[in-house]
């Protein structure tokens, strides 16, 4: 195991970049799928 610690260091961010952001995509897809009512946005809508 001795890889270009720079190279490692450099790709390092965006690997966690991408698990973080799979992980947040997750969550809101199943919180979309568990709070329908608040799926386009932020506010609910006015009409229930």
């Amino acid at each position: 195991m001795d890889a270009d610690p720079q190279n490692t260091s450099r790709a390092y961010p965006i690997v966690t970049f991408a698990v973080v952001d799979l992980l947040l995509g997750a969550a809101a897809a199943g919180y979309r799928l568990s709070h329908p009512t608040i799926a386009e946005g932020v506010h609910p809508p006015l009409v229930t």
